[in-house]
């Protein structure tokens, strides 16, 4: 049975309800997910449950026909997910995409034609009109950045600006559209004085300029992120050698077109791995990262300082560490009520993963499902939410190696 199967099955019982409702008179009021139908005078008092909510396959199965590395999971603007990946059936381990619709995964266009070469890194993002535009690091040309559009499904991949970006190597790659369907597209830059600081260019007029002439990272950079606020305003999120590799945010003013800082930067008390930078419906930036083999911290700037959210992320959990050979990745939202949600591999649970949300009203990091909820080990974890907040998770699964995608609903 497929996921759209088992979606309409959970639905009938809420569709019975309505239709009921509609011919009788009935008032319906819902509490968690009990569904309570009383008539107007409260004579009749039925209980409907709502089967809960649970993390299942999208799906018949695996979505990449074989063996994968990096993988990145989106949303398109008409709800349909998709999946890029390194993908080891096309030649060279070019990147692939996939969308799920009517009930199966397919390819967007031609498969493996998303790169010139091996990529790695694979980040989306969607343009207004539902253009994907895909940013990675593609040894095709030598590990440079390679960004690519495509219209949409069985259209051709277009490279914006050449089949290489960066005038040399570009580690840490990340992707952002704005408001004004201009791109903005963030990397570690070997070719800055000194090497390897964070760089970030934004496509507009049919080319690629730089964005603030001084750049983003005073020293070496990792773990570029982008992120969009709520009026337009472009963040980056990096750690920087300048200040211990330590977090830095900054914010991007095109008034003036410079950087500026969010608080102070170097402003974790510890050195983040896997930094990612996401922005609230409200304007709050955060951040998430892990600490070494040790936990997973979230921080918010509250227009002073960034404070931790809550307490460690993981608890009892263990992090898995990040290796060469296998890469844990953090996945971080924030949904349309301001809640943060992340995604990670805990060692002590057989490297599967663990998705949490932030609850304000306890204050507490509270999981959604059951915890270690994939089949095996979950490489390469990214995290999307739908319109709706129905979270996603992709990865590489431990037991066939290959890529799947499994959704809390």
């Amino acid at each position: 049975m497929d996921s759209s199967s088992l979606r309409s099955d959970r639905l009938r019982p809420r569709i019975r309800i309505l239709v009921l409702a509609a011919v009788s008179g009935l008032a319906i009021s819902a509490a968690g997910r009990d569904v309570v139908i009383r008539s107007a005078g409260n004579a009749l008092g039925l209980r409907v449950i709502v089967p809960p909510a649970q993390w299942r396959i999208v799906g018949t199965g695996p979505v990449s026909q074989g063996g994968m590395f990096s993988s990145q999971i989106r949303i398109a603007p008409d709800g349909v997910p998709h999946l890029a990946y390194q993908d080891f059936t096309a030649p060279a381990h070019r990147v692939a995409v996939r969308r799920f619709e009517l009930g199966a995964w397919s390819p967007l266009t031609l498969q493996g034609a998303g790169s010139t070469g091996e990529a790695w890194y694979n980040r989306m993002a969607f343009q207004d009109d539902g253009a994907l535009v895909l940013a990675t690091r593609d040894y095709g040309v030598g590990g440079r950045l390679g960004v690519r559009r495509c219209a949409g499904p069985n259209q051709p991949w277009m490279s914006l600006g050449g089949d290489a970006v960066s005038p040399l190597d570009a580690h840490y790659t990340d992707i952002v559209v704005l408001p004004n369907d201009s791109i903005a597209v963030a990397f570690q830059d070997r070719a800055t004085i000194p090497p390897d600081r964070m760089s970030v260019l934004l496509w507009r007029g049919g080319a690629w300029s730089p964005i603030s002439r001084e750049g983003v990272s005073v020293g070496i950079s990792a773990y570029s992120s982008l992120a969009v606020g709520p009026h337009g305003r472009l963040f980056a999120g990096f750690t920087d050698a300048a200040y211990g590799a330590k977090a830095c945010v900054r914010a991007w003013r095109p008034s003036t077109n410079h950087w500026y800082s969010i608080g102070q930067q170097g402003f974790t008390p510890d050195v983040p791995n896997n930094l990612v930078v996401r922005i609230a419906p409200d304007g709050t930036p955060y951040v998430a990262y892990y600490v070494w083999s040790t936990r997973i911290v979230v921080r918010r700037f509250d227009g002073v300082t960034w404070s931790a959210v809550g307490a460690e992320v993981d608890g009892t959990d263990v992090p898995t560490v990040e290796t060469e050979g296998w890469r844990q990745w953090l996945g971080f939202e924030i949904d349309a009520e301001g809640r943060p949600v992340v995604a990670y591999e805990a060692l002590n649970r057989g490297r599967k993963a663990v998705v949490k949300r932030f609850e304000t009203s306890s204050g507490t990091w509270q999981p959604l499902g059951i915890e270690g909820f994939t089949p095996g080990a979950a490489d390469y974890l990214s995290l999307a939410l739908a319109p709706d907040g129905t979270p996603y998770v992709a990865f590489r699964d431990g037991v066939t190696g290959r890529a799947a995608v499994m959704v809390y609903r």
